[in-house]
């Protein structure tokens, strides 16, 4: 049979998810359907969501997606995956070149992430003149096993700083310091290229621009004023960490970021990076 791409419809999500866990069993968790329905709920309205499947009759032998993460800044984040008996066939090329024909125009780079465990995932990107900026490993914190670390007020005892969600204290004026908070702590992130700068009114609508219940924020208070973040998307009963920083005069300082997770209510594997080197084309 000839292998036809077209986009992706909802019945295809659970042959996706059986894609997905059958070719990346180092995931520290299997891919689920609620959490590609959180993926594309993540993307603010009206960014790029392409998404896109190749099948050979009934059966699904690939899969493309393409969004805008809102990071890294003027990129466009690539997944794909095909099944591995269809592999050197042609089928990701194909994939790869209809996302990138839709890429042209709303970004400046495609950014993907492959796992060092993938031998044949890191050669598909490097064979088409993707580069590595850098590295990353992946840390999971599971809350079940790590027993009880005890609330946040233990570690701020003394300290005049109050640990609290950005929802419970929403307002312009702390919206506008946590934004700074984020220009400050991203600054230190090692990058081979400087990040450029992302407006106010970006992070406003990466940050707020979700279904409500889907992003926390939870900040450490010191008079007034946020110090430190940390920013979690939920999905099911796992929440991601976004961005977490603080404040260079307060490091090394206060609090437990895995009670802070544990009091607001996850009781699972929350992962605080990602292990695979990002590739940019």
């Amino acid at each position: 049979m000839m292998v036809e791409l077209r986009n992706a419809k909802l019945a295809d999500e659970p042959a996706i998810v059986g894609l997905v866990n059958r070719n990346q069993p180092w995931r520290p968790y299997p891919l689920t359907i609620d959490a590609l329905r959180h993926g594309h709920a993540t993307v603010p309205a009206g960014r790029p969501d392409i998404e896109m499947v190749a099948t050979d009759g009934s059966r699904l032998i690939g899969w493309g997606w393409l969004r805008d993460l809102g990071w890294p800044i003027g990129a466009l984040t690539l997944n794909l995956d095909v099944a591995e008996d269809r592999r050197g066939e042609g089928v990701g090329t194909r994939l790869l070149a209809e996302l990138s024909a839709a890429a042209l125009g709303l970004a400046d780079e495609i950014a993907t992430r492959v796992a060092e465990e993938s031998e044949s995932g890191v050669a598909f990107a490097r064979n088409r003149r993707f580069v590595e900026r850098y590295r990353l490993y992946d840390f999971v914190l599971d809350l079940q096993r790590n027993g009880d670390p005890g609330r946040p007020s233990t570690d701020l005892e003394g300290t005049q700083i109050e640990l609290t969600t950005l929802s419970a204290w929403d307002s312009e004026d702390l919206r506008r310091g946590a934004y700074r908070l984020f220009i400050e702590t991203v600054a230190d992130v090692p990058t081979p290229d400087p990040l450029p700068a992302m407006s106010y009114e970006r992070w406003e609508a990466d940050v707020f621009g979700h279904a409500p219940g889907d992003e926390v924020i939870v900040l450490a208070i010191h008079h007034q004023r946020p110090v430190a973040v940390c920013h979690l998307s939920v999905s099911g009963n796992v929440a991601w960490n976004v961005y977490t920083g603080v404040s260079a005069a307060y490091r090394r300082r206060v609090w437990r970021w895995r009670s802070s997770a544990r009091e607001y209510g996850w009781r699972a594997s929350v992962p605080f990076a990602s292990s695979e080197p990002r590739m940019t084309r």
